[in-house]
């Protein structure tokens, strides 16, 4: 929706009256004016494949950049192998193949995240201002598209960087203090330069450049990040975030390359959407054994290469195993004996001189640790379209992952066939036996279907444009969304949806009044389900939204 008013060079579109005909979820009604509720970073890339023609191709292509960008960071950080096979997990992992294939921004913000951090290893190797610019603007796009995930990125290269300062004012940094600052400075003001777009669009669209965009949807006041009473339905609170943390965690172990204990079943499908049996609740774990995080305590054992690394990745594993089992009456202990052992992690890495292998390895697993940290902040877990809201972490995983593997194949012989035979394999099987049921799973969720469309092409008589109206008293977004996907904010586009909820009779002739020139074609709705009036019969109306996957949303709604 914002995509296609920046695509038009304007901020916000006009408030058509009646308003409840053209409402859709998550865009801000205000005065007289509407617009989309979330950072302009995202929508403004995604105006840019518009205007070209190519809106489904941004994410397929911002993709493909971080493939690139993820050998690059690991090749010049723990050598060629190490990118190689990094790569090749994110190429293959089950949560970038799903978010690829959508039009949400998590995409874009692992491309801008992954560039941040191959900048900041071009600065630590001498890279100069240019380098810190590239830096900035990375970590700048970030902030504009997703801020609480730029923080969290950012966050062990504040902390890494204030330690080379220090050390470069103590004369044990190979850089002079000019040297080490310059590209910071640089990155600074490049990144705040970038990420002002976003206070810049809330003046724009509020006058206020101050407001928070996500608490004016109405029924949304409380969607902040934070914990009180009064963040969240229910409130928030920090044993919620890590029970949050718990389940995504645990579904992040199957997802991130798709290896897990048991093969894909119809439990998962149903558990995919949110269906559990009866006596399970649906968020709780991932009720398959998820093994994809079984190669990252060994790499951080190979990264550090030191009997003090082995000792520290041994009791982070153990910390993060007892959120299974821990004591919730006291949340705050665990949280701050987790921050003491990241910060222990940093102390002993900086005392290890300039071993850059050993910081980068803390570095990577302080981007994993700070990303789920900053988001047990938030109210509500990632559950549906897998966790993306970790997603900016899976360069960091894949890396850490690499390592034990590139450790093997660097003994050559035997065993580089044995490495790169054996991960060719994995990724296949990954693809095959978990990614395509996985995505799949998710085919009709919402009950948002190509089939919508397929029919409102079939009655098309002209090259008129169309006006879909929806009739219905009680007709959920769902019965509009991918008609809502294709139309404009300005209602002049090829295909308009207009919903008709017969509470007033005057309503429809002024939809109508707009519909001068345009094919009309009428369906009608119930709760979830739509369908074309001239299908019904006296047995009823076949829903055009049907949908072949369970849905907790039911067949019927």
């Amino acid at each position: 929706f914002q995509a296609k008013i920046f695509a038009r060079g304007e901020v916000v579109a006009p408030l058509v009256e009646p308003a409840r005909a053209y409402w859709q979820p998550f865009v801000i009604e205000y005065e007289d004016v509407r617009f989309g509720k979330y950072p302009p970073g995202w929508p403004a890339l995604l105006a840019v494949s518009l205007v070209m023609g190519m809106g489904a191709w941004v994410n397929a292509a911002m993709a493909a950049l971080t493939v690139v960008l993820v050998y690059r960071l690991g090749a010049d950080t723990f050598g060629r192998d190490a990118g190689l096979i990094a790569a090749a997990l994110v190429t293959f992992s089950p949560m970038a193949i799903l978010l690829n294939a959508s039009l949400m921004s998590h995409t874009s913000a692992l491309t801008f995240a992954t560039l941040f951090m191959w900048a900041m290893a071009r600065i630590e190797r001498g890279g100069g201002l240019r380098w810190g610019v590239v830096a900035g603007l990375a970590l700048g796009a970030l902030a504009a598209n997703r801020p609480l995930s730029a923080l969290a990125v950012a966050a062990p290269f504040i902390l890494w960087n204030g330690v080379r300062v220090l050390k470069s004012l103590v004369g044990r940094h190979g850089l002079t203090v000019r040297q080490t600052l310059a590209p910071l400075l640089a990155l600074s003001a490049c990144a705040l330069l970038v990420a002002a777009a976003v206070p810049w669009f809330n003046w724009a669209t509020t006058g206020d450049p101050s407001a928070n965009l996500y608490t004016l949807v109405p029924g949304w006041e409380y969607d902040r990040v934070g914990f009180g009473p009064d963040i969240g339905r229910n409130g928030h609170t920090l044993t919620k975030g890590i029970q949050f943390a718990r389940y995504d965690l645990s579904m992040t172990a199957a997802d991130l390359f798709g290896w897990q204990a048991a093969p894909w079943s119809p439990l998962l499908t149903d558990w995919a959407v949110g269906i559990a049996p009866p006596g399970m609740v649906a968020d709780s774990y991932w009720p398959a054994a998820g093994l994809s995080f079984m190669l990252l305590p060994l790499g951080v054992a190979v990264g550090l290469r030191r009997t003090w690394g082995y000792i520290w990745a041994g009791v982070g594993l153990a910390w993060v195993w007892s959120a299974a089992t821990f004591n919730y009456s006291q949340p705050e202990l665990w949280a701050v004996f987790g921050i003491g052992w990241l910060l222990t992690g940093l102390v002993m890495t900086a005392w290890a001189h300039d071993d850059r292998r050993a910081a980068w390895t803390w570095l990577v697993v302080g981007v994993l640790f700070s990303i789920v940290a900053a988001h047990m902040a938030y109210w509500i877990g990632s559950q549906r379209y897998s966790t993306r809201y970790y997603f900016e972490a899976v360069t960091a995983a894949a890396l850490l992952a690499s390592l034990p593997l590139a450790a093997l194949a660097r003994r050559e012989g035997v065993w580089r066939w044995v490495v790169y035979g054996g991960l060719a394999a994995a990724c296949l099987v990954s693809y095959l036996g978990y990614s395509v049921p996985r995505v799949s799973a998710l085919r009709g969720y919402n009950r948002v279907t190509a089939e919508v469309l397929d029919g409102v092409a079939a009655r098309r008589t002209s090259d008129a444009p169309v006006l879909v109206i929806v009739t219905g008293a009680d007709a959920r977004w769902r019965t509009r969304g991918a008609l809502m996907a294709v139309s404009s904010p300005f209602l002049d586009g090829e295909i308009e949806v207009a919903y008709d909820d017969l509470a007033r009779p005057d309503r429809r002739e002024v939809i109508l009044s707009r519909a001068v020139g345009r094919q009309v074609i009428e369906m009608g709705a119930d709760v979830n389900d739509v369908w074309f009036t001239d299908t019904c019969t006296e047995s009823g109306c076949p829903p055009a939204n049907a949908i072949d996957n369970p849905s907790p949303l039911g067949e019927g709604g």
